[in-house]
């Protein structure tokens, strides 16, 4: 299935108009049943030069209580992965405000980037990314792909997604 790519405009959380808690539950859940179909991975990329803490925890919220399951924020920068403590202080701060009692039932954990450490049994989970994750995979899949090459397992005319892919999960 084809990937579809959300843009978000209007005013950013700090200049909005702050509506209750309530208000916010009955409209996401409202939002939640509109939807047919409810995406399992909820993947944010976010562009803005001067990237707001306030939206983006605003949607990680929004993801959280129509149900979910896992959020990627990716920022070109790398901004919200070196200062994910702030994000995730703000992401609880309106876990709070918008979903008032109902928020002990939303859990938000961040993913580990080690694949041995991933996040499991939880109803939310945020992973940060930025430019620097998976390159380190990528040379690791070249080098070990030039070593079945060098063993004379693997032919330098093997390499395609396929095989990149079996490395890579590897």
């Amino acid at each position: 299935p084809a990937a579809r790519a959300l843009a978000f405009r209007g005013a950013p959380a700090a200049r909005r108009r702050p509506g209750s808690g309530a208000q916010s539950r009955q409209r996401w859940r409202a939002d939640g049943r509109a939807l047919r179909k409810l995406p399992v991975h909820m993947g944010l990329v976010v562009t803005e030069e001067e990237p707001s803490y306030a939206d983006v925890a605003s949607l990680v919220v929004w993801c959280m209580a129509v149900g979910i399951s896992y959020v990627s924020v990716y920022d070109h920068n790398g901004i919200f992965k070196r200062n994910n403590s702030r994000l995730m202080d703000e992401i609880l701060k309106q876990q709070q405000e918008l979903l008032g009692l109902d928020c002990s039932k939303y859990t938000m954990e961040f993913a580990s980037q080690d694949k041995d450490d991933q996040v499991l049994n939880c109803q939310s989970t945020l992973k940060v990314l930025s430019p620097e994750d998976g390159k380190a995979d990528i040379v690791k899949a070249a080098q070990d792909f030039c070593q079945l090459v060098a063993q004379q397992q693997r032919t330098h005319t093997d390499l395609d997604v396929n095989v990149l892919d079996n490395l890579l999960s590897s």
